[in-house]
């Protein structure tokens, strides 16, 4: 029997100060999700004037620069809820996923809603 124990391979997400992300599996899946919004955001925008950004502040971006500034704030965004998460993660095991999940959820609701109204009046 081998008495050493096995190392748990290295992680591709490295944090800025130099440890492996804990949340990689749900970062994932928020990024993954996040984009499904915008893209619906983008596809229901591209639409007509009958579909409108409801959120003021990724309104002001896209009113000021298109769908860059959409997507720069709200990738700006995930990135900053991912930072936070990872931090509070560390010191309260267990929250900081609770947020990533959180955001994942909110950004997978905002995303079959935008499917919704595709549907119904796109």
């Amino acid at each position: 029997m081998n008495s050493r124990k096995r190392k748990r391979p290295r992680s591709p997400v490295r944090l800025p100060f130099g440890e492996a992300s804990r949340l990689e599996t749900e970062t994932t899946l928020l990024v993954l999700l996040s984009a499904a919004d915008l893209f619906m955001t983008y596809t229901l925008l591209w639409q007509g004037a009958h579909f409108y950004e409801s959120n003021p502040i990724a309104q002001w971006f896209f009113q000021r620069w298109n769908i860059a500034g959409m997507t720069a704030y709200k990738f700006g965004m995930v990135g900053v809820i991912v930072v936070l998460s990872e931090t509070i993660e560390r010191h309260r095991p267990g929250w900081g996923r609770a947020i990533v999940l959180l955001g994942g959820l909110a950004a997978l609701v905002a995303a079959v809603h935008g499917l919704r109204l595709l549907l119904q009046h796109g």
